[in-house]
């Protein structure tokens, strides 16, 4: 009777330790089920697997049928059979065997015989009963008489004692100490079950089990679904199972971690993008307009980054500027302005005594007074970093100016010039004598608007008490602090700007001595109300007549080229008028003038591009590098330091196209400005009307703020989890703990994170607003997989809890041996000389342990010696018995040394020693040649090592699999080529050739 393997009987399998063996390989009730189930199926003749089944009929199930009966009794004979072969195999081994026949026939079989019986003396073992009423130490005095118990027909034996014995509770029963061995589970790639300790997990089918491998990088993890979770109460586990393995092979010690607590990312349950109305997705969107912020520390991974917050998303950023006394930063948008104390991290709405809050232009002054300009002509001031405005420069009020000539005595008849030019030299000379008498005569009377016109205020810009606002209809200065503005747009003879459009204004401060201070006539020209000096004004020391003074020079960028003009502290200057300066056929929108290596310059930044003009010189095109000589509306200067003696200079372009930056450097009389785009992580050819860049230390920080332009965005933008480290989650959760695990799942993907830190935060995006849970992990990789289309699907399973394996403990009682025995406990009252009667089976005969090294006798190939000994040197053993994985011979003239990869490294032995040496973590050695030097190849589960005879020394490069299992060398006939092969645990071959890395070369 043939049969398949579906009816083999289940392989048996003994683990060391048993006090009986399984063996027997059916039963009765077995065997007679798989013949009834292997009876129709027999072919005729029988080795022929098509061939006729005549008993395929036969499916009757009667025990009276003649044809079972007869397998039942062959099945019974099968049950005597087995039960008898299993207890034969059971009189086979030592720690099995019951009949004492066996074990004196198994002594003998290494020529052991026992010894006839003698009697002559005994040693005797009282117990001492342990009570309150019984004493600790009790004596039993010489003499005593004790008999024994007659078995059978025997007769009592009478002994005496022939000592006083002192005797205590605690010595009725010694037990010698037992190790127990602990058998950690095998974890494999292809696990599919494990046992964990106890069996108040509170787990259940379906939960979910994450299984971490902390101590490799990076580390590995698998999330599982439990397919069941079996408690077993009497020995205290639960196994637990999922499907498709582990995924890995283990190289240290794997963490599990129950996961109880679900949870959804904050924002998942938001509305429908597409469902929000134009003025929504403006708000909560943030593609183009805003305020971005950049790092600039020579670093090309840095990208920009939207900082804008409510209001402030996708708002028109038309003006941009930092009061350098706080660091405060203000923006002026379409809705009004914003403030930012933390470097733009938050913003606050700052719009208190605004009127008209669509602004155009922001300045401060080095009081830290700020400025803003409106539409409608509006100009509004704060003097307390935006908390409160107040209008200055609108009402639309005339005044009044009577132009006055001086009469002195003595001089009637003189010109009127004449006589204000001596009248003024009297004053000054009798300033401390005021008896002179001056006579003012009205010459000229003039009714002259005080308010800006109703125009777009485009740039601002203040020195001292000096306001200056570019509008649509030119250029306008107040000297009192805006309550009265004057037409500047035509000085002396100079070119006329009324009606031009004043995109920028800035200022350059320019020394002079009082030398140099020539005044003409138009510039002695001042009316009465100028003419009047207070007693400060007019106090000047002798120490301050003569020294240098300050003038401003003023440039206004316009779209009709750049123009500039000087003005002292008393007034506007017509001494050189308004010049063009070349730039008649540019429309400028942006100006910057500053110092670069001791020399001032002036950046033009017009419609074609930068253009450049160092002091009174020429406009020098300013594009290399610049796109098609891209519209530039925005330009900022910043320097750092780039050691203790200099600074570097950096220009910074806003344009429609995106952000520029250039290095500024000087050789000789050129000025060389190579741009480069600076861009990433904006939408491309995103267009920036004001850029803004300061030192921050070693680095610059730089904002920029653009228009909106149109919405790109199709789905909330905090749905894109990228560049971040942390997540926000709905709700508060209180129990998620530092060092712990959380995992994002969704139908694609599960991934591990480890936490940093959890906060409950505010939170106001999404459309929703209140407390959430922020969880900062230790690292944010893979995060972009769950975000985007993906974000609502996420689930996040969090506040792990630590599981432990279980570990089975096995008892071990190794054989009582030599001259110690070690005790399970303390026992008092134990001295030297002390006896005590040792009980039990005497061992005579022991089976050396596996995992030595024998050598093969030089005189016969039959006999083998051991070349390990239990021998001791300085208190250690020189050999443990372990696995021995490899082995290697080193000859040389002089000697032969043995090297052994075992479980606990590799021993080294010099033939004729006795003593193993050099204990390293190795499991399997190679060695080869190179010149007059032998070299050691270790392969190890950290990778292949190489020792020279004196170190040992890493050769991992390009090993990603370190767990190595073997190694062979490969060398070609004229040994200019060696190739070193390594088998690892995971999945591939690597070959190391010489002088190179290790190259995957195939799958293992």
């Amino acid at each position: 009777m043939t049969s398949s393997t579906e009816n083999q009987p289940e392989e048996i399998y003994n683990p060391p330790g048993l006090e009986a063996l399984s063996y027997r390989i059916t039963r009765h009730d077995d065997s007679l089920r798989r013949m009834l189930a292997l009876l129709h199926t027999q072919t005729s003749p029988p080795d022929q697997k098509d061939g006729p089944r005549p008993l395929a009929k036969l499916t009757t199930s009667h025990r009276n049928d003649p044809a079972i009966a007869l397998l039942d009794g062959w099945a019974t004979v099968m049950e005597v059979l087995t039960f008898y072969q299993e207890r034969i195999a059971n009189e086979g081994f030592v720690n099995t065997a019951t009949e004492r026949l066996s074990v004196l026939e198994l002594s003998r079989t290494v020529g052991y015989e026992l010894d006839p019986g003698v009697a002559a003396s005994t040693h005797l073992a009282f117990t001492i009963e342990e009570s309150d009423d019984v004493p600790e130490i009790v004596t039993v005095p010489e003499g005593v008489r004790v008999e024994s118990v007659p078995i059978a027909d025997e007769d009592p034996q009478i002994f005496e004692i022939i000592e006083t014995l002192e005797m205590r509770g605690a010595w009725n029963i010694l037990q010698p100490y037992f190790p127990s061995v602990t058998i950690p589970q095998e974890i494999g790639e292809n696990t599919v079950e494990l046992k964990l300790s106890g069996t108040e997990t509170e787990l259940a089918e379906g939960d979910a089990l994450l299984v971490v491998e902390e101590q490799v990088e990076p580390y590995e993890s698998r999330y599982l679904t439990l397919l069941a979770v079996e408690p077993n109460d009497e020995e205290d586990y639960t196994l637990v199972s999922w499907s498709g393995g582990l995924g890995w092979e283990p190289r240290s010690e794997i963490q599990l971690f129950a996961l109880p607590e679900q949870a959804t990312l904050f924002g998942s349950d938001a509305p429908d993008w597409n469902e929000l109305s134009p003025e929504e997705k403006r708000l909560y969107g943030h593609d183009t307009g805003g305020v971005f912020s950049y790092i600039d520390n020579n670093d090309d991974n840095q990208e920009w980054k939207s900082i804008s917050t409510g209001l402030l998303k996708n708002a028109d950023v038309r003006a941009l500027v930092r009061e350098p006394n706080t660091g405060s930063l203000f923006v002026g948008t379409h809705n009004g302005i914003f403030r930012s104390r933390d470097e733009g991290k938050n913003w606050v709405e700052m719009n208190k005594g605004l009127t008209n809050l669509d602004i155009y232009s922001l300045a401060v002054n080095e009081k830290g007074y700020l400025f803003t300009g409106a539409t409608e002509g509006n100009v509004f001031r704060s003097i307390d970093l935006g908390e409160s405005w107040v209008e200055i420069g609108s009402g639309g009020v005339s005044i009044v100016i009577q132009y006055q000539v001086p009469r002195v005595s003595g001089a009637e008849a003189a010109p009127a010039e004449a006589a204000e030019e001596a009248a003024e030299e009297a004053q000054e000379a009798t300033e401390e004598a005021p008896a002179v008498s001056i006579e003012w005569v009205v010459e000229k009377t003039e009714y002259q608007e005080t308010s800006l016109p109703s125009s777009i205020i485009r740039c601002l810009a203040v020195y001292d008490n000096i306001i200056y606002a570019g509008t649509e209809y030119g250029i306008f200065g107040s000297q009192d602090s805006g309550r009265t503005w004057e037409d500047i747009n035509k000085a002396g003879n100079g070119v006329d700007l009324s009606g031009t459009i004043v995109y920028a204004i800035a200022i350059a401060k320019v020394v002079v001595t009082s030398a140099q201070k020539k005044r003409t006539g138009a510039q002695r020209k001042r009316t009465s109300a100028q003419k009047k000096k207070t007693g400060a004004q007019k106090k000047e020391t002798d120490a301050q007549k003569g020294t240098a003074d300050v003038n401003n020079k003023i440039f206004v960028g316009t779209d009709r080229g750049v123009f500039s003009s000087q003005a002292d502290s008393k007034g506007w200057i017509d001494g050189n008028g308004w010049t063009d300066d070349g730039m008649s056929a540019q429309i400028v929108y942006s100006l910057v003038v500053g110092k670069i290596s001791d020399s001032d310059y002036i950046f033009a930044g017009t419609k074609a591009g930068v253009y450049l003009r160092r002091d009174n010189g020429a406009w020098d095109e300013k594009n290399n590098g610049m796109t098609d000589k891209s519209t530039v509306y925005s330009l900022s200067l910043a320097s750092v330091a780039s050691n203790q003696s200099s600074k570097k200079s950096y220009i910074y372009a806003g344009t429609n196209i995106g952000v520029f930056r250039s290095l500024v450097t000087i050789n000789g009389n050129v000025v060389n400005v190579e741009w480069t785009e600076i861009n990433t992580g904006l939408i491309e050819d995103r267009e920036f009307r004001r850029i803004l860049g300061y030192a921050d230390g070693d680095q610059i920080a730089l904002l920029a703020g653009s228009l909106f332009d149109s919405l790109y965005t199709t789905e909330w933008p905090g749905f894109e989890l990228a560049e971040l480290q942390h997540i926000d989650l709905n709700g508060t959760y209180d129990n998620i703990l530092a060092g712990s695990w959380l995992v994002l799942t969704h139908d694609d993907r599960s991934q591990a994170y480890k936490v940093k830190r959890a906060a409950t935060v505010l939170a106001n995006d999404f459309g929703q607003n209140g407390k959430i849970t922020r969880i900062y992990l230790e690292t944010g990789e893979g995060l972009r997989d769950f975000g985007g289309e993906k974000y609502r699907e996420t689930e996040v399973r969090l506040e792990s809890v630590a599981l432990e394996l279980f570990e089975e403990v096995i008892q071990e009682e190794p054989p009582v041996e030599g001259d110690e025995i070690e005790l399970d406990k303390v026992v008092p009252g134990l001295e030297p000389q002390r006896k005590i009667i040792i009980s039990g089976k005497q061992m005579r005969v022991m089976i050396p342990p596996m995992g030595s090294v024998v050598r093969q006798s030089l005189l016969s190939d039959k006999t083998w010696a051991t070349l390990v000994n239990d021998l001791t040197k300085d208190g250690q053993k020189d050999w443990t018995y372990t696995d021995v994985n490899d082995l290697s011979i080193h000859k040389d003239s002089h000697r032969e040394k043995i090297f052994a990869a075992t479980g606990r490294g590799v021993l080294t032995l010099e033939l004729g020693s006795d003593i193993w040496r050099d204990r390293t973590g190795i499991a399997v050695i190679h060695t080869y040649e190179e010149g007059d030097k032998r070299y050691l190849l270790a392969g190890t589960s950290g990778g292949v090592y190489i020792y020279d005879g004196t170190n040992w020394s890493a050769m991992n490069r390009g090993l990603t699999h370190t767990n190595v299992r073997t190694l062979e060398i490969y060398e070609d006939e004229e040994g200019t080529t060696r190739q070193i092969w390594a088998g690892t645990a995971g999945v591939y071959l690597y070959m190391r050739t010489k002088g190179t890395k290790a190259k995957k070369a195939g799958v293992g």
